[in-house]
């Protein structure tokens, strides 16, 4: 967990810290997946001997690259962190958009053309926003002093369609912690109208940061309802920054009134409970846990084989 300081490699291709889950994530990873993540190139030995995953740098060929880190999901809580870890994320989701919306901006930085600087956001600040905060900083992102480039919007919106398409149909992986990266050209053409600079500026969007992925236990489950329902919040959220919308009336799912909650159970005392086995009656007692997402416990290390989302919910003795 926490931040990896990326080293250059070559002018294309970036070292990532080497994360055993990650590296292995990037080697089973579909054709679908391949098509919405950065490429990559292997585990090389780089810094003082130290294994590194190669990775595409994508912010390669950009002169002003403006880029956005949204951490995707309802939870950040993997079943393989320490439990302090698991206390401290749990706490963290609840009091986030991570918890409500699915959606959480951990980093932006956007080239403001009318003083040919950057403008900053670090993942603490977003931390502190609640919805209506969310829905602003996403617009800022397209902000560059002098208009919002409402022209780009439409353009993301179909590549997260894209990854949309991909979660919808994949039931092999479920997500933690991982993150969707937003990057555009912010340097203007001089003498081009906005509706012609906005549809041909250089734009990319990637599934970014695996550390967190576990291979699902059955392959016939539902789909990561987690990283999709943040999916659709974030697409809502971009649909009314390009309509105009105010941000404070576009309308988003807080998932933290929903009746149920996805949640990783860490106390040693819950049993499994068959899914065949769940009846409303029983409910006051379950930690509501959707089959999506509900993870068994392990104390497997990161380069042990990877851990399995478990189709079980889980009841206190």
């Amino acid at each position: 967990g926490g931040a990896r300081v990326f080293r250059r490699y070559s002018r294309s291709l970036l070292a990532k810290p080497y994360c055993p889950r990650e590296a292995w994530f990037y080697k089973e990873a579909t054709e679908a997946f391949r098509k919405v993540t950065p490429t990559f190139h292997g585990v090389r030995r780089c810094d003082k001997g130290n294994q590194s995953l190669l990775l595409e740098d994508l912010t390669n060929g950009y002169h002003q690259p403006c880029v956005l880190d949204i951490k995707m999901g309802l939870t950040t809580a993997a079943p393989d962190r320490l439990p302090h870890k698991l206390s401290r994320c749990r706490d963290k989701d609840n009091i986030t958009t991570t918890g409500s919306l699915g959606a959480r901006i951990c980093g932006m930085r956007v080239y403001k053309v009318d003083n040919g600087k950057f403008q900053l956001m670090d993942k603490h600040r977003g931390k502190e926003l609640n919805p209506q905060g969310f829905c602003e900083a996403l617009q800022s992102f397209f902000d560059n002093g002098r208009r919002i480039r409402r022209g780009l919007v439409p353009r993301f919106l179909k590549s997260l369609r894209d990854i949309q398409e991909v979660m919808e149909r994949q039931s092999e992986f479920h997500f933690f912690a991982s993150s969707i990266l937003f990057i555009y050209e912010g340097a203007e053409e001089e003498g081009v109208l906005p509706e012609q600079a906005d549809a041909r500026v250089r734009i990319d969007l990637r599934m970014i940061d695996f550390a967190h992925v576990f291979e699902a236990d059955d392959h016939k489950l539902d789909k990561d309802r987690s990283y999709c329902s943040g999916l659709l919040n974030l697409q809502t959220a971009l649909r009314g920054i390009a309509e105009g919308i105010d941000p404070a009336k576009i309308e988003l799912v807080d998932h933290r009134a929903a009746e149920e909650r996805p949640v990783v159970a860490e106390r040693s005392d819950l049993k499994p409970v068959p899914l065949a086995s769940w009846s409303r009656a029983r409910r006051p007692l379950l930690i509501h846990a959707p089959p999506a997402f509900a993870v068994r416990l392990s104390r497997g290390h990161t380069d042990s084989p990877p851990l399995r989302a478990s189709a079980c919910v889980y009841l206190a003795c």
